[in-house]
């Protein structure tokens, strides 16, 4: 094992869930628009990259405070939310990256989890 606190660990993992989930999201977007699909096609990239960088953030060798990782969580369900107002994602898909997003801010913002990212981790 690595050290991290369980509830770490679960953030973690529900980061990289939510990532998967969002790769997902933007790949059936492709075949649903055909008028904006630039758009849709990008904001799917940037809700899977921070998924990633939340999950990133969370790693034994990662970089970043807390309130880092908690703006980047919130700027991710805002872009989700977003995405489902501008119909750029699907319903059904931003409603499960939406609940992801939001069991990342409870689980990222204990004090377990801002004690163990103040730590020297390197």
């Amino acid at each position: 094992m690595d050290g991290r606190p369980n509830i770490v660990i679960a953030t973690s993992a529900l980061a990289i869930i939510g990532g998967i989930v969002a790769i997902a999201s933007f790949v059936c977007g492709f075949y649903d628009h055909t008028d904006n699909l630039f758009g849709s096609m990008g904001l799917g990239l940037l809700i899977t990259v921070l998924f990633f960088a939340e999950a990133g953030f969370l790693y034994s060798d990662g970089k970043g405070n807390h309130y880092s990782f908690l703006f980047m969580s919130f700027a991710n369900a805002i872009a989700i939310i977003a995405g489902i107002y501008f119909e750029a994602i699907n319903l059904w898909f931003g409603v499960a990256l939406v609940i992801l997003a939001i069991l990342t801010i409870i689980l990222g913002s204990g004090k377990a989890t801002e004690k163990w990212m103040a730590l020297d981790r390197i």
